[in-house]
């Protein structure tokens, strides 16, 4: 059942809605003017998708989306961003570079740089070239992936505790002590995880994020993580120090610290799932 639980979060973590977080990286990669036409485009969702708006996308964005999937990642980073500089991905004779330096749209042929477009230079430098990562198969890849495990890791305290909490309610309803202590011995192993699970999330912001500014979705995600274990912990001491036991007064107090994580750790979970979607 707990295996089951685990793999009920982990699908609930993944699959949430989807929201764009990737202007701050595109301004922040171009330094866009706030007030340009790109990145107006950007807020609006203009410059990867069509007129019509989500979920199709127009011909800059459909390169954008294949180099995200070369890159075997969803998280848009401005390296990823820069390996598609120099196609010209709407046709217009112009590179997406060219066109972005300029303040016109890459992926609408109908925005286009003043003037005719530069010869290409012959050793300009292909960024698109496949990563060495790409294959998911590769030992490299397997081992030591950009996001450093946490994609992985952290469904274990998200499952392990939501199926304490309900163990532990169970329990409660049904009088049994087996289902109290199976909630204990739950909420002993999120504990271990949550701090690993915090780890890899700063080395994926490191390696996967480049160190991109902490702001937005990326910010309240890694302060709720890190509130997360900080609950997970809390719990954990609380019950450590009454030998796993529920009764008494401190239980209550016990059971609404633990529906403020259950709360926290939902949100925490929902923003890492838009960080993972993407746009």
């Amino acid at each position: 059942m707990g295996l089951f639980g685990v793999f009920l979060a982990g699908s609930a973590a993944q699959n949430v809605g989807a929201m764009p977080t990737f202007p701050s990286t595109v301004v922040s990669a171009y330094r866009l003017k706030p007030d340009g036409t790109v990145a107006k485009a950007v807020q609006s969702c203009g410059f990867c998708h069509v007129a019509e708006g989500p979920p199709k996308r127009n011909p800059y964005g459909a390169d954008l989306k294949a180099a995200l999937e070369q890159a075997q990642t969803r998280i848009l980073s401005a390296a990823i961003l820069h390996s598609i500089d120099d196609k010209d991905s709407d046709g217009d004779g112009f590179t997406n570079a060219a066109e972005i330096a300029a303040d016109t749209l890459p992926g609408d042929p109908a925005s286009r740089p003043a003037g005719r477009p530069a010869t290409p230079s012959p050793t300009a430098h292909n960024t698109s070239e496949a990563d060495p990562e790409a294959s998911p198969f590769a030992l490299q890849t397997l081992l030591f992936p950009k996001h450093a495990q946490h994609l992985v890791l952290v469904h274990f305290p998200i499952a392990l505790l939501v199926i304490s909490l309900v163990f532990d309610l169970l329990g409660y309803i049904k009088k049994d002590p087996m289902l109290t202590t199976a909630a204990y011995y739950d909420l002993i192993v999120a504990g271990l995880a949550a701090p690993l699970t915090v780890l890899t999330g700063i080395l994926a912001w490191i390696f996967a994020y480049r160190r991109a500014p902490l702001q937005g979705y990326l910010l309240f995600h890694l302060l709720l993580g890190v509130l997360t274990m900080l609950l997970i912990l809390t719990l954990l001491w609380l019950r450590a120090r009454h030998r796993g036991r529920l009764d008494g007064p401190w239980g209550r107090t016990y059971a609404l610290l633990g529906g403020v994580a259950f709360l926290i750790v939902t949100l925490t979970g929902h923003l890492g799932g838009i960080l993972v979607q993407g746009g």
